[in-house]
Order: structure tokens, then sequence, then C-alpha cells
């Protein structure tokens, strides 16, 4: 409502208290300070909206019913914000709902919600890129179609969940104690014709959708497109729900691939000694780069998918393979190779299963 809108021009430090009312910032370039009375929105429609300018933005929400985390409470455009640099360009603290929006064709916006209240929430949307720094709790960004990274804050244990968009998703799961759990299920796989294991390479063309980085854990659901974990150190579980042409590179550590009956192609060469790769359920699965010391575990959950294995070994290097249940095929590239085939199922009358 233009009505009961505050509006604020110019280049100097505005600092707002008490208020409920909508703010036009977008013609200015200093730094706007927000701090609301108490306030709450109905469904989906705010109580409050926020026009951010170029400078920078910070806004404490105060949530008339903070067990309320369904209503939204305060939306904030942010195209203003949008830049090159890292630093942050929107703060947002207290225990409100907050949606932000970024449809600038250029730049990122980076937000720094690590003030959030747990009982806060908060939904990104528009076809921008967005930044997230320190962050301490969950994310959602189905409505995103932009790019989204989001990096847990250092020096404490965080385990949050973040909900992917459409556009390309980065996850850093900073610290050892980090744990990050992705729901994939909006994206879609934007190359689908290449062949990484028959090539044992991915295809420059083939975006990664989902990028893990960092010392904790991730693990990442519903995923039909692509998973790229080989800078991440920590444990990976990806779960995959479908789609045609699934690739992934492990982590280099422990990795589990839940397959529910669809195949993916695996990039290993992330994984070191003593790394192993576990794989579930029976979609059949082509891994490729084992290397030295690292094992494919298919017994210990009875995997009942077509396995084909490469290996990437020196003289003296050797790798371990546990088969599942079905046919395995394995092709050795020097150094050896240690099969465990006591779960290959040969039924007398029915396919014999080969190794």
């Amino acid at each position: 409502d233009a009505a009961n809108t505050l509006t604020l021009s110019g280049d100097s430090t505005f600092d707002v208290d008490e208020v409920v009312s909508d703010i036009d910032a977008g013609n200015t370039s200093g730094t706007v300070i927000v701090t609301t009375d108490e306030l709450s929105g109905s469904g989906t429609t705010p109580e409050m909206t926020i026009t951010a300018g170029s400078g920078s933005l910070e806004v404490n929400g105060d949530d008339a019913a903070p067990s309320d985390t369904d209503d939204l409470d305060i939306e904030i455009d942010a195209d203003n914000l949008s830049d090159g640099d890292d630093g942050a360009d929107l703060t947002l603290t207290g225990d409100t709902e907050y949606r932000v929006n970024n449809d600038a064709s250029s730049g990122e916006v980076t937000i720094d919600a690590s003030g959030l209240d747990a009982s806060g929430g908060l939904t990104l949307t528009g076809s921008g890129d967005f930044n997230l720094i320190n962050t301490t709790e969950d994310v959602t960004a189905p409505d995103l179609s932009g790019r989204l990274t989001v990096t847990t804050k250092s020096g404490e244990n965080n385990s949050i969940n973040v909900e992917a968009g459409t556009g390309e998703l980065i996850v850093d799961a900073t610290d050892t104690g980090d744990s990050i759990t992705v729901d994939a299920a909006a994206q879609s796989d934007d190359f689908t014709t290449d062949n990484d294991f028959d090539d044992e390479a991915n295809d420059p063309q083939d975006q990664w959708e989902v990028t893990a980085e960092g010392s904790g854990s991730v693990t990442v659901n519903n995923v039909t497109a692509d998973v790229d974990a080989q800078t991440l150190t920590g444990d990976l579980i990806v779960d995959i729900s479908g789609g045609s042409d699934v690739d992934i590179r492990a982590g280099a550590a422990d990795n589990t691939v839940r397959t529910n009956a669809t195949g993916a192609d695996i990039d290993a060469g992330a994984m070191g000694s003593s790394d192993t790769l576990t794989l579930e359920d029976s979609g059949d699965v082509g891994v490729f780069n084992l290397r030295d010391g690292a094992t494919i575990d298919a017994a210990a959950q009875d995997y009942a998918g077509s396995l084909e294995i490469k290996t990437d070994l020196n003289a003296g290097e050797s790798a371990t393979v546990n088969t599942g249940t079905e046919a395995t095929s394995i092709t050795g590239d020097s150094g050896a190779v240690i099969v465990d085939a006591l779960d290959l199922e040969d039924t007398l009358g029915e396919e014999v299963d080969t190794l």
C-alpha cells in the first residue's frame, strides 16, 4: 500500500526502528538497518515488504506469533543488492519468516542469516543467484531458478536442510561436525546424452546440478540429475529417485549410493585408501577410476543391480570389490583387484550371474 510506505533515498545510513509499514529503499546506496515491531503475515501474504537499495540491508524481524512458522512475515526485493563481491549484502536476524526474491541478471546476493532464530525461516525465489554464508538454519528454494550456494557457519556443529530449486546448487559443509541434507526433487538433468562410464570422464557440456564441498557430511535425496562431490572430505549419501543419466563424482571419504532401481555412472577417482563406496538397491551401476586402497562394497546391502567396474591402478597397488547378487564385470588396469564374490547368485535353471 503506497499510502503506508516509508520511502528512503540517498547515500546516508538509515536506521529505522519499530516499523511494520512497507519500506521502499530502492534508491538508497548506503546501509539501511530495519528493526520491526511485532508483525505477522497470513499464509503467503507478508505483512511487510522491503525493496532494497544498492548498498546493504540489515533486517531484524519480530514475529508476533513465533510458534507459527507457516505464515510469511516479511518479503524482500533484493534485485538491487546483487553484486560481484562476497561480502554480506543482506543480513537477516530475528524470528520472522522471510522470503527474499532476486531477479537480477548478473552478480549474486550474499546473505548472512547466522542470526536467524530457529523459529524463523528463509525462502528464496527468483531467477538471480544467491550466496548464503554462515548458514545455521534451513533454506527453502524450490522456486529459485538461479544458482544457490550455501556454506555452513564455521566453529559450530550445524545440521541443516536445503530444498534446492531448479538451478545449480553448491553446498559447503564447512566443518567435520556439519551435516547438510539436500532435497533435489526440483532439479532436472541438463545433459543426458553422455556416457561417463564408457568415456571414463564427464562430458564438458554436462553441468553438475549439485556440488558438495567441505569437511562435513552431505546427503542428497530425490536425485535425478548429477552430483559432484570430488572435493568433499566428509561422507556422502546419494539417494536416486529417477532420471536417465545420473552421473556422480564420489567424495574423498565413504560414499553410499542408493540406486532405487535407477542406474548411475560413478567416478571414484577422488576416493583414497580405506574409502568405501557402498551400493544399495537394484539400479545398474558403472564405476570407473577405482584407485589404490579403495573398496566397492555391493555385498553389505545385497545390491542387486548389474555392476561394471574399471580400475585405475599402478603396479603394486590394489583395490577391493565385494560383489552384489547380480552380474559383475571388472576391467583391471595394472595392479591387483581383490574380489569377494560370495554374494553372486548362481541358481540352477535361471540365468547365471557372471564375474
